[in-house]
């Protein structure tokens, strides 16, 4: 028999965990698998995916910038990539390409680490990406009100729609007045700023102030970003996206193969390579 192979696709990708991670899960599993690093430029994104069909690869996960462009090149989208326009798993179902939204269960798991309680007060969400949308999905039943922001308004205004009639799209001005609010519970940065090359940034402005009973959820990974320090310094409960990465190829391995992998297995590779590289990324 061959050895199936599966990979994960963006631009820039180097620094991804999926392969250690996935890599990892495969062997546990004593399934026979490769798991590849593919950085793919957006006029090439086609050709991937009929890689996929031919079965040169049996699955794929996407990262940025190609989840929306993914999504309009599927044969059929699983309901969650239907609701939020964004792929970032792709199966394939004998030739046919069926796309699918694990971010949302990665989503779940992130904040489920935080241990809120439940039908807590506003939500904040940083940014209008493929994170952001899924991070709508989750925080909707949960939280009394929704707050978007994003340097673009008029698609922070179309996503924010995702979060039904408890969500609003407001301008970078707002976020300090925001972060002010007594019922202010948690704070989300679905941005890439904290990731390299955009490291040294922090996308809360210096004025404003973090306070102790807001939890933050940065979804960069593998670093201590400078939002997260500031979290750390004001007392808040925080968390990196580690677990939405865990959680999210958790549940790809899942659709791929009909196995349920064993997560501390996946969080233990990711944090060893960790250990080794100083990298970050966003889901």
């Amino acid at each position: 028999m061959s050895t199936d192979r599966y990979a994960v696709i963006g631009n820039p990708i180097a620094h991804s965990l999926s392969p250690v991670m996935q890599g990892a899960a495969f062997r546990a599993t004593g399934i026979d698998a490769r798991y590849d690093c593919v950085r793919v430029e957006a006029d090439d994104v086609e050709g991937v995916l009929d890689d996929v069909r031919s079965g040169v690869y049996r699955g794929l996960n996407v990262t940025i910038p190609h989840k929306q462009l993914v999504t309009g090149l599927m044969d059929e989208l699983a309901p969650a990539a239907r609701r939020l326009s964004v792929v970032n798993t792709v199966v394939s179902s004998w030739g046919r390409l069926v796309g699918h939204n694990t971010d949302v269960d990665g989503f779940m798991a992130a904040l489920a680490s935080l241990e809120l309680p439940a039908n807590t007060g506003l939500a904040i969400v940083l940014g209008s990406g493929g994170a952001a949308r899924a991070a709508l999905e989750i925080l909707r039943p949960r939280f009394r009100h929704i707050c978007l922001v994003s340097r673009d308004p008029a698609r922070a205004a179309a996503v924010a729609l995702l979060g039904g009639a408890r969500c609003r799209a407001l301008p970078r001005r707002d976020l300090t007045a925001l972060l002010a609010r007594p019922d202010c519970s948690l704070l989300v940065n679905a941005t890439p700023l904290g990731m390299e090359p955009l490291g040294h940034a922090c996308p809360v402005p210096q004025d404003a102030y973090l306070q102790p009973q807001t939890a933050v959820l940065d979804l960069v990974y593998g670093r201590e970003t400078p939002l997260l320090a500031r979290a750390r310094r004001a007392g808040c409960v925080c968390s990196d996206g580690l677990e939405m990465l865990v959680g999210q190829g958790a549940a790809a391995f899942r659709l791929w193969t009909s196995v349920k992998p064993d997560l501390q297995i996946m969080r233990d590779a990711c944090v060893r390579e960790l250990r080794k590289v100083e990298t970050c990324s966003v889901s």
